[in-house]
């Protein structure tokens, strides 16, 4: 699978969809204003440019500057979101004042969107995840990097979908759940 991805992003690259820098990728101008006209209401992207244009009932993928865009409102505003497929932050700056907030937030936010399929809290102040994480059964990549968990829910097990469990720098971890072997779609 991985290298399908592979050979469709290189073509990509060689037809100037994106361009390669010395150390990463950009999506050219032109196919990112495609790509934002295509994607139209469904697609959200949190910027000073617009914080309030929300429609809820429509919106699958969110993304925002973490460190910035931090706050209880904004995670109220994605659990109303019952098509979520996508909440991916971007590391931009620290978010170290936040635990109470963003940990009851995060409660919140899992209370609804059934349909998440990409989720990231990575590099949040997190510490403990509530078992209803088991109940995003369409979840397929869960990015929990560099948080201070110290053990998953027994409830992550029953994510028969998820193919991507990201862990890295997660230094107080000390238990995964026992039955990590029911995850048989991890890659």
């Amino acid at each position: 699978m991985e290298d399908i991805g592979e050979e469709c992003f290189e073509e990509l690259v060689s037809k100037t969809f994106f361009h390669h820098t010395s150390d990463y990728y950009s999506m050219h101008n032109l196919m990112h204003e495609l790509a934002q006209c295509v994607a139209g209401e469904f697609c959200y992207k949190l910027d000073d440019s617009n914080p309030s244009s929300f429609t809820e009932g429509s919106v699958r993928y969110v993304s925002y500057l973490q460190g910035i865009y931090d706050n209880f409102e904004q995670f109220e505003i994605y659990s109303h979101c019952e098509q979520l497929m996508t909440f991916l932050p971007f590391k931009f700056s620290p978010v170290d004042d936040l635990e109470s907030i963003i940990t009851s937030a995060v409660k919140k936010l899992l209370s609804k969107p059934k349909h998440l399929r990409v989720f990231s809290l990575a590099r949040y102040p997190i510490d403990l995840l509530p078992n209803s994480i088991g109940d995003l059964m369409h979840l397929r990549y869960f990015d929990f990097s560099e948080t201070p968990i110290l053990s998953l829910p027994d409830s992550i097990v029953s994510l028969y979908n998820l193919e991507t469990l990201l862990l890295a720098g997660c230094t107080k971890l000390t238990l995964l759940p026992s039955n990590t072997s029911k995850l048989v779609n991890l890659r």
